[in-house]
């Protein structure tokens, strides 16, 4: 394997009125704006893989690049409004040695169902 992409598309669909929220669900305004949504995108890249570029929304993305537990960490802070979405797409290059597969986890939300994953365009070596 030469390289893997990886895109990550996240959504605020809150289409309501956010001073009719809970003060528990809009945030009422303590820590974050009212109704806004903030978090850190954690990638840990697969060992074997290094990651070589990350864009947010087509521009260059600010990472915060970490170790934890022995494994490279990049985290991406992302901040929407309701409405608004972002993408944040990763390119990772093979450093050489063995490549894992790699795997999707995520925390639990606000909302049910688990998301997609497409390997469609991932290679047999995946």
């Amino acid at each position: 394997m030469a390289a893997q992409d990886v895109s990550v598309t996240l959504s605020h669909t809150f289409d309501g009125d956010v001073a009719a929220m809970p003060e528990y669900v809009s945030g009422g305004g303590t820590f974050v704006p009212a109704g806004e949504f903030h978090a850190n995108l954690l990638v840990y890249p697969p060992q074997g893989l290094s990651l070589t570029e990350a864009t947010q929304d087509g521009e260059t993305a600010m990472l915060n690049g970490e170790i934890h537990h022995g494994r490279s960490l990049t985290s991406v802070r992302i901040v929407l409004a309701p409405g608004d979405t972002t993408t944040v797409e990763y390119r990772f290059d093979a450093s050489g040695q063995s490549v894992a597969r790699g795997d999707l986890a995520v925390t639990p939300g606000a909302a049910s169902g688990n998301p997609e994953v497409d390997r469609s365009e991932a290679s047999a070596d995946c």
